[in-house]
C-alpha cells in the first residue's frame, strides 16, 4: 500500500460511516439516534452535511497527526506507520490527505 492509497482508505471509511449513520435499517447506535430525530428533508440533509464535515475533519486531523504535520492531543510528532509488507505510510500523507478530503476529487 502507498501513502496515497492509505489516505484513500480513510476517505472511503468516512463515506462508509456516513452511509451507515443515515441508513434507516442500520443497527448502529448513531443511526438509531439520527432516525429518532423528527425533521423534514431539509433538516435531514443539513444534519448529513454536518456529520460529513465532522467525519472529514476528524479523519483528516488523524492523518495529519500521524504524518507529523498536525498534532494529536496537543502533541506534534512524526509517527512511523508501516503496512504489513513493510511499506512506510507516514511522512508523505499530508498532500494526499488534503487532496482526498479537501481537493476537487474528494468523493470517489
Amino acid at each position: 500500500m502507498t501513502p496515497e492509497e492509505f489516505a484513500n482508505c480513510f476517505a472511503k471509511e468516512k463515506d462508509s460511516l456516513l452511509q451507515l449513520y443515515f441508513d434507516a435499517d442500520s443497527r448502529s447506535d448513531v443511526a438509531r439516534q439520527i432516525a429518532s430525530l423528527s425533521g423534514d428533508a431539509a433538516q435531514s440533509a443539513a444534519l448529513r452535511k454536518i456529520v460529513d464535515g465532522i467525519l472529514r475533519d476528524v479523519l483528516y486531523t488523524v492523518l495529519l497527526g500521524l504524518d507529523g504535520s498536525g498534532s494529536i492531543g496537543g502533541t506534534q510528532r512524526l509517527y512511523k506507520l508501516y503496512d504489513e509488507d513493510g511499506t512506510l505510510l507516514t511522512g508523505e500523507l499530508e498532500s494526499f490527505a488534503w487532496e482526498r478530503f479537501h481537493g476537487p476529487q474528494k468523493h470517489m
